[in-house]
């Protein structure tokens, strides 16, 4: 297809990606899965923007499993990820990737508890905590993502060393949301949720408290 075919294809399924967010009408969701696969499709392999038509695809897909809980939509946008971090390894959205593919794993453990999918979401957040500019405006997402992944590791080997990176990276996250920002509110849950792991390891009642 034309340039100016695929790039129109693609702006509409962000568009529906978008009202989605918004609304919440899964139409808008499944309908977008579909143009983006128009606009792979359509797209010559070597376009230079092939890595974000298949990041969007995995997205996607990603918000679609959110409402049919189909795996085989994560399975599918883990491997269009692999695919992007190949074509976008020195590109300046190659963060963005890593911590989508991060996010997507973590999923996929949650759904099948296969320590494999864990362990590579902790890589893979650390990789992206490691190239993304921490004055960017996800990068705090980036480090709340991490940290509850290294919580899930602790609920299977009891590595203390892990509950507490997870509690020095929430806070890192913490000091970086504005105090508006509704993000922040979750991030502070996820605090007091490690706090409350600690202190059921060590009593310490400061823990507790601060919980």
């Amino acid at each position: 297809g034309s340039p100016d075919r695929v790039g129109c294809i693609t702006n509409l399924a962000l568009t529906l990606s978008e009202r989605y967010a918004r609304y919440g009408s899964r139409e808008d969701i499944f309908e977008a899965v579909e143009l983006q696969r128009l606009c792979l499709s359509g797209s010559d392999p070597r376009h230079t923007r092939r890595f974000i038509f298949l990041a969007n695809l995995a997205r996607f897909l990603s918000l679609r499993f959110d409402e049919t809980g189909m795996v085989s939509d994560l399975k599918e946008g883990s491997t269009l990820l692999r695919e992007a971090l190949l074509l976008s390894e020195n590109k300046p959205l190659y963060w963005g990737i890593l911590a989508t593919l991060s996010g997507v794993l973590d999923l996929l453990y949650w759904q099948w508890g296969d320590l494999v999918y864990l362990e590579e979401a902790i890589a893979l957040g650390r990789q992206a905590v490691s190239r993304c500019d921490p004055n960017n405006p996800y990068y705090p997402g980036i480090l709340s993502n991490l940290a509850m992944s290294l919580q899930s590791r602790y609920y299977h080997f009891r590595d203390e060393g892990d509950i507490e990176e997870a509690i020095s990276i929430c806070r890192q996250s913490l000091a970086l949301y504005s105090p508006n920002d509704v993000k922040r509110d979750i991030s502070m849950k996820n605090l007091a949720d490690h706090l409350r792991i600690r202190f059921k390891i060590h009593r310490d009642m400061h823990d507790l408290d601060e919980a």
